[in-house]
């Protein structure tokens, strides 16, 4: 299977995702001006989200996420976080690709705290 028109495939070998069954939806970063970056304007964002994945059929969501910076050695914390609390299943993982991959497995589960995570 191609990967192609999955920005996501720039960062992620995506063959586990692409040999599910059923249509998948690639969610990307979204802009809202900061005087409206609100609750409210979250939940609506996602409500639109839902009804989309409902109306479509969607089995799968996935996409990049990012976080503020360049140092991946500055998120030990919330990368271990991820890690040890939300990885797909092994048959449905994808993987980095070799020159973007980054360990995420710095910090061991029993000393992380979820909330400062």
């Amino acid at each position: 299977m191609k990967e192609e028109g999955f920005y996501s495939a720039n960062e992620f070998d995506l063959i586990p995702l692409l040999n599910l069954e059923g249509e998948i939806m690639e969610l990307g970063r979204s802009c809202v001006d900061p005087a409206h970056r609100t609750i409210s304007m979250m939940q609506l964002l996602w409500r639109a989200v839902a009804v989309y994945v409902q109306h479509y059929q969607i089995k799968v969501l996935c996409g990049c996420a990012s976080l503020n910076g360049i140092e991946p050695v500055n998120f030990k914390l919330p990368l271990s976080y991820l890690y040890h609390h939300h990885l797909a299943p092994k048959e449905k993982r994808s993987t980095a690709i070799a020159v973007r991959f980054v360990k995420l497995n710095w910090v061991r589960v029993e000393d992380i705290e979820p909330r400062t995570a």
